[in-house]
């Protein structure tokens, strides 16, 4: 888990810079460069399905929504926990379509699943894992400092039903040698 909602390839819930899906057959509009550039690597043609929400930040407390490929001004006006519901089932549409059409589906979440001041009102993290009844892998970067502070103290905050789709830690940019390794708390060994 770690940015949100359904793509063949990767991502959801994107931040920041856009790109346009434009594909035939494929419905268009806007999604994140991110999403845009995965399906291109994955050898996928862009589709709205791979990033059905877009949020870009305007302001500190304001962002614009992008729905399905779409500005969205209704949804951009409301208070973020306001849109959740509105937005959840054009997420769910999305992601049965793809897990459909595809072999493969990687979700990619955004933020920490283990919010629990969010999590009645999640809509790319534990609701869209649970949707897919997905295996989860829980992401952090190393170099940011606390990484194990951040795997574990997020498994631990994790409902127990969610804590058991999780099926493995990654630690990006991980730059020491196996004999160091061995040092692990011993509740995470396999």
């Amino acid at each position: 888990m770690g940015e949100g909602a359904p793509s063949p390839v990767g991502g959801g819930l994107g931040w920041g810079p856009a790109a346009r899906a434009e594909g035939a057959g494929a419905p268009l509009g806007e999604i994140g460069s991110a999403q845009y550039f995965q399906a291109l690597a994955a050898r996928a043609e862009p589709d709205v399905r791979m990033n059905p929400l877009l949020l870009k930040p305007e302001a500190d407390t304001r962002s614009q929504v992008v729905l399905m490929g779409q500005v969205n001004c209704e949804l951009t006006d409301l208070p973020w926990r306001g849109r959740s519901e509105r937005v959840w089932p054009h997420i769910a549409a999305a992601l049965d379509a793809l897990i459909a059409e595809n072999d493969v589906v990687v979700i990619e979440g955004a933020g920490s699943p283990a919010e629990i001041n969010l999590m009645a009102s999640d809509v790319v993290n534990l609701r869209v894992a649970r949707h897919a009844n997905a295996r989860c892998l829980l992401v952090t970067d190393i170099d940011r400092g606390g990484a194990f502070a951040h795997l574990y103290g997020t498994w631990a905050l994790l409902p127990e039903d969610d804590r058991a789709r999780i099926a493995g830690f990654v630690l990006n940019k991980f730059r020491v040698t196996r004999r160091c390794w061995h040092r692990r708390p011993s509740s995470w060994r396999s």
